[in-house]
């Protein structure tokens, strides 16, 4: 029995009701998110945040039951005593079951997906460039280049005479001038370039090299317009994805508690992937960090296979920066959808990734950036 001291004594003379709050985790101390916890006597129940917290209110004093229920986790039920003198918070600690999809190992430095980024991936971290990575770019606040360029050293954004577009100049050879662009390998303008017509969260990476002496071999311009430096975007492999408002985990438990969406232990036939899995790409930030990590994500899987993109919600994750990565390969994911007495019905999912970078020390930045991708076999 877990004894809970709780509220105020002012409580004691309206009923002698309290609250209960406290934090729901895994093993390994990770919060998990949209966990149901609830008072076996009481009809209300809480839903735990992002960060594992969940309060119930007007809880009785004295003995009672409580009972935690979370999708991929054992049951968990504990007896606590209540008292509305003080009040301290109820620590919840929940096992792991076993899921029936396979981890995705992660093991690899994020890689390009196709050839045209090789040489990105390979100059990133040398000297005389600075370098914005896809990590970074999907971690921005605003999306205008214009915003993004202004955080580099030696980049100027002004905005064009009579209000007209923004423009980047660099120091260059010593004076402030205009640099030469280049857009997935190619000079782009020999003049002024609206920063601001490119979306940020539509490119891989960006390079920026503030003085001719800079500049790599392979984006010198022609006619010396790279004499004040360079900057070289890269568009990524594929166009972004439409962005969603993700379903909150209490919207998602209404939807399985209504039936609308079914449990594997409910269904006949369970949703598996119709195929292989893409490995996620490691960030390059905690990849140089040698940071490892893992991440539990859960969507609905609708009656063609497809995940249903609002619903891609974080069970739990050992760090946010593991997370956007997980998402965008469980949004790509395709299914065979499950099935209930011989119909096809949408069915929620569990995936888990496991990040862990070799710890191959003989492996140098630059076999790490020309690595494959890797796919795990189903």
């Amino acid at each position: 029995m877990i004894v809970l001291p709780c509220a105020s004594s002012r409580a004691r003379a309206q009923g002698a009701r309290s609250e209960i709050n406290g934090v729901v985790v895994d093993a390994s101390g990770t919060a998990i998110a949209g966990a149901q916890i609830s008072v076996v006597t009481l009809t209300s129940a809480a839903i735990t945040d992002e960060a594992g917290h969940f309060r119930i209110s007007h809880v009785p004093e004295g003995s009672a039951e409580i009972r935690a229920r979370r999708l991929g986790f054992t049951p968990f039920d504990t007896s606590i005593t209540v008292n509305v003198d003080t009040r301290a918070p109820l620590r919840i600690v929940m096992k792991l079951a076993p899921v029936s999809l396979p981890t995705v190992q992660v093991s690899e430095h994020r890689t390009a997906s196709d050839q045209r980024l090789s040489g990105f991936y390979s100059r990133v971290g040398k000297r005389g460039g600075h370098f914005i990575t896809r990590d970074r770019l999907d971690r921005l606040i605003s999306y205008r280049l214009g915003d993004v360029l202004g955080e580099v050293p030696g980049v100027k954004v002004v905005t064009g005479r009579g209000g007209g577009p923004r423009q980047v100049t660099m120091r260059g050879s010593g004076t402030n001038c205009t640099p030469l662009f280049f857009m997935d390998g190619f000079p782009a303008t020999a003049g002024a370039f609206d920063v601001d017509m490119i979306d940020a969260s539509s490119l891989e990476g960006v390079e920026v090299y503030p003085s001719l002496s800079s500049v790599p071999p392979e984006l010198l311009g022609p006619r010396s317009l790279d004499r004040c430096g360079v900057v070289a975007l890269w568009s990524r492999p594929a166009p972004a994805r439409r962005r969603v408002q993700p379903m909150k985990p209490s919207e998602l438990a209404r939807l399985v508690e209504s039936h609308q969406v079914l449990t594997a232990d409910e269904v006949d036939v369970v949703a598996k992937p119709a195929g292989e899995i893409p490995v996620p790409e490691y960030p390059d930030s905690l990849w140089k960090a040698r940071v490892g990590g893992r991440v539990l994500l859960e969507f609905v899987v609708d009656t063609t296979g497809s995940v249903e993109a609002e619903t891609i919600g974080v069970v739990t994750a050992s760090h946010t920066g593991f997370v956007a990565p997980a998402r965008t390969v469980a949004a790509q994911v395709t299914f065979t959808p499950a099935k209930r007495q011989n119909r096809l019905v949408r069915q929620l999912v569990q995936l888990p990734f496991v990040f862990e970078p070799k710890r191959d020390s003989s492996q140098s930045n630059e076999s790490r950036s020309d690595s494959g991708t890797t796919r795990i076999p189903m």
